[in-house]
């Protein structure tokens, strides 16, 4: 079972987590980057060893979640409330990077990049109570 001790948690003694250092970013994005992966919203790094091998971000990006009616409400109307949406979420939580999920077949899904946002790959959200 994982162990939390202090600011630094062991799963088995193999591999461990703890917050991660500006010291320690560049080396993060590296090593991700050799991966083929990206680094957004890093706040916890993972080591075996000394040597990087992942990151977890912890409540470190602010996300929107939006479902809008595609029939009852206009595509000018969805953007005032994208835009009130990334206001309200940066008033809230302070975070100047916003996690916008888009479904595939959503008519969003082609305007986002045109508004500035970036693709990050495909990915499946998932959600449990804890």
């Amino acid at each position: 079972m994982p162990e939390v001790r202090g600011q630094r948690s062991e799963v088995s003694g193999r591999v461990w987590l703890s917050p991660i250092r500006a010291s320690e970013f560049e080396a993060l994005q590296r090593a991700a980057a050799a991966d083929n992966h990206t680094v957004v919203g890093a706040t916890h790094i993972i080591k075996r060893g000394s040597e990087i091998v992942g990151y977890g971000g912890i409540s470190s990006l602010a996300c929107l979640h939006v479902w809008v009616d595609s029939k009852r409400v206009r595509a000018r109307e969805s953007l005032d409330l994208l835009n009130l949406g990334e206001n309200l979420a940066a008033g809230l939580t302070g975070q100047k990077t916003l996690l916008v999920p888009c479904a595939n077949n959503s008519p969003f899904r082609p305007l986002l990049p045109r508004l500035g946002y970036g693709f990050l790959g495909e990915s499946g959200f998932f959600v449990r109570d804890v």
